[in-house]
């Protein structure tokens, strides 16, 4: 039996959740970063659960 997309969309994000991501960019003479992590908790309204 094939998974479905939604379930598939699920485990990929739960893989995520073991990352986070630290970006540095200049502007204007100042540095910002950036920093993206992935929780559990917001899947569902990735996903379109509201």
């Amino acid at each position: 039996m094939e998974d479905s997309l939604l379930y598939k969309a699920a485990q990929t994000w739960d893989r995520l959740c073991n990352f986070s991501y630290s970006f540095t960019y200049g502007f204007k003479m100042q540095l910002y970063t950036i920093n993206l992590t992935f929780s559990p908790s917001d899947f569902p309204h990735l996903a379109g659960f509201h």
